[in-house]
C-alpha cells in the first residue's frame, strides 16, 4: 500500500493523481492522507509530482468539474473516490459518469451535492455585523465543507461597495475596495473576542424576520431541513424562530377569525 500525503485541495490531488496514473498505480494500492495527519511512516508528497513533464492525460471535462467541487468535501475519503472514478474512466469506460447507478459514480455525485448544499447555505446564512471602529462588516460562519473560496465571488457581487470580512475555522476572506485577500482561519471563540460584538444590525435582522414570517405557510420540518439548528448560532434572527413557531398556530387561528369577521361585515 502506497501512502500519498497531500494538502487538502484539488490542485495537490491533481498533481499526485497524474503522477500515479502515469505510473499505472491502481486505486487499491493507494492510501490518500491529508497533510497534517499524524503518521509514523514516511510519505510521498504532492511536491514530488509537481515537475513531472510526461504529458497531459485526456481526462473528461465533466469529471474535472465534479472533482473540483468534491475536493472541497471534509471527508478525507473523497480523494480515494475521486481517484477510483478517474482510474475507471481511463481504463474501463470513458462514459462511466453517465452510468448513474454505478456505486462509485453515485457516491461521487452525492459528495458533489453535499458540497453544493454547503455553499448555498453559507450564501444564505452568513450574517454581517458592523465593526464601526474599522468601518468594516464582519461575519463568522462554520461551513459544513471548505467552500469559502467557492462562495467568495458571490459575496463580492452582492456587497461590492462594502468593506467586509468572513471568518471561518478553515480560512478567512477579506474584501476591501476591490482587493480580495485570504488569511488563516479562526475559531469562533477567537472571533467573538475581537470583532463580533452585537450591534443594531442584529436588531434589524430580527425585525425583518418577524415582519416577513407568514404563520400560515410555516412548515417546521422543511424549515429545519433548509436551516439546520447548527447554523442558528450565526443568525441573530434565530432567536425569534422558536417564538414564531410557538405562536404560529394561534396567529393562523386569529388570521382566520379576522378574515371570517371581515366577510360578515
Amino acid at each position: 500500500m502506497r501512502q500519498i500525503r497531500i494538502y487538502p485541495d484539488f490542485a495537490a490531488w491533481q498533481r499526485a493523481a497524474k503522477w500515479l496514473l502515469l505510473e499505472q498505480t491502481p486505486p487499491h494500492h493507494i492510501e490518500w492522507i491529508e497533510r497534517g495527519a499524524e503518521q509514523a511512516s514516511l510519505f510521498a508528497t504532492a511536491e514530488e509530482f509537481a515537475h513531472d513533464h510526461r504529458g497531459a492525460l485526456a481526462v473528461p471535462r465533466a469529471f474535472v468539474e465534479i472533482a473540483q467541487t468534491v475536493a472541497l468535501h471534509r471527508d478525507a475519503r473523497h480523494w480515494d473516490r475521486m481517484y477510483r472514478v478517474l482510474w475507471r474512466l481511463l481504463h474501463e469506460d470513458r462514459n462511466l459518469l453517465h452510468i448513474s447507478v454505478d456505486p462509485d459514480v453515485r457516491a461521487l455525485i452525492e459528495l458533489q451535492q453535499e458540497v453544493r448544499l454547503a455553499a448555498q447555505r453559507m450564501q444564505a446564512f452568513v450574517r454581517f455585523r458592523e465593526l464601526k471602529s474599522e468601518h468594516r462588516f464582519v461575519a463568522w460562519y462554520r461551513p459544513d465543507h471548505r467552500v469559502i473560496r467557492r462562495v467568495a465571488p458571490g459575496f463580492i457581487r452582492r456587497f461590492k461597495s462594502m468593506r467586509w470580512s468572513i471568518l471561518t475555522p478553515d480560512e478567512c476572506v477579506h474584501w476591501n475596495d476591490g482587493d480580495l485577500r485570504f488569511t488563516p482561519g479562526v475559531l469562533r471563540e477567537a472571533a467573538r473576542g475581537t470583532a463580533l460584538s452585537a450591534d443594531n444590525i442584529e436588531d434589524l435582522w430580527r425585525e425583518y424576520y418577524r415582519s416577513t414570517f407568514n404563520p400560515a405557510r410555516v412548515n417546521e420540518k422543511l424549515m429545519r431541513q433548509h436551516m439546520p439548528a447548527r447554523v442558528w448560532e450565526n443568525m441573530p434572527e434565530a432567536e425569534v424562530v422558536r417564538e414564531t413557531l410557538a405562536t404560529s398556530a394561534q396567529r393562523v387561528e386569529q388570521m382566520l377569525k379576522d378574515k371570517s369577521q371581515r366577510r360578515t361585515e
